[in-house]
């Protein structure tokens, strides 16, 4: 649970992997990129955009992934 209206999470890897898994009723906006790896969203976006709470999920990948999902 989340108590402010947004957050931000940084998820970084370098030759490596990040799985998040976050629930289907949180907005997520995924902000990071890929340098020869890849960054990747795959949460469901059914919820409007004022829905809360919304979190930002930021950083990079290098060498490696970060995957979002519900």
């Amino acid at each position: 649970t989340i108590v402010q209206d947004e957050v931000v999470i940084d998820a970084s890897a370098l030759f490596g992997g990040v799985d998040l898994q976050v629930p289907e009723n949180w907005n997520v906006s995924v902000e990071g990129h890929g340098i020869f790896g890849g960054y990747e969203d795959k949460t469901m976006h059914a919820m409007p955009e004022s829905a809360r709470p919304r979190v930002v999920i930021t950083g990079s990948a290098v060498f490696g992934g970060v995957v979002v999902k519900n």
